[in-house]
């Protein structure tokens, strides 16, 4: 659970083998299906654990968030999913 005044939200994941220096990064606000960003981050691919975060200067809408990881090659491949609640 995340306190709604808290402006960083991180993401942190694995992915064993995958060789590529970025990965695309979709956030969204799960109870409207807002998407709030989709987009390539950067990556350390000699690195087994990476972090990606996102910003809200003005705090959380209260309710349910998703984090997706995508490959960045042709098949743009699901890696990784993970989701959060910030109390209302």
């Amino acid at each position: 659970m995340v306190d709604p005044k808290t402006t960083r939200i991180f993401s942190h994941f694995e992915l064993p083998g995958y060789e590529r220096s970025d990965v695309l990064v979709k956030w969204y606000y799960a109870d409207s299906n807002e998407v709030l960003s989709f987009k390539r981050q950067p990556i350390n691919p000699a690195e087994p654990r990476h972090y990606v975060w996102l910003e809200n200067k003005l705090g959380w809408v209260g309710g349910n968030y998703v984090v997706e990881i995508y490959s960045t090659d042709e098949s743009v491949a699901q890696l990784s999913r993970g989701n959060f609640y910030v109390s209302r």
